[in-house]
């Protein structure tokens, strides 16, 4: 059996516009190292652009 993690990040990140860099992509790489470290995994994902903000669901065993 799984539980699940949802977090949202909201559209004030750059990575909703072409100025994202190296930089952003880098503190989103630590966001999934940090939930791997924790013992999550990617589950899904999806960009809501009428709300501008992405939907990450991580899981992990119970």
């Amino acid at each position: 059996m799984y539980i699940y993690k949802t977090e949202v990040l909201s559209g004030s990140s750059k990575l909703f516009s072409r100025r994202a860099n190296r930089e952003d992509a880098e503190k989103l790489d630590e966001l999934f190292n940090q939930r791997a470290k924790e013992g999550w995994e990617l589950a899904a994902y999806e960009f809501l652009e009428e709300r501008e903000v992405f939907i990450i669901t991580f899981r992990r065993e119970q």
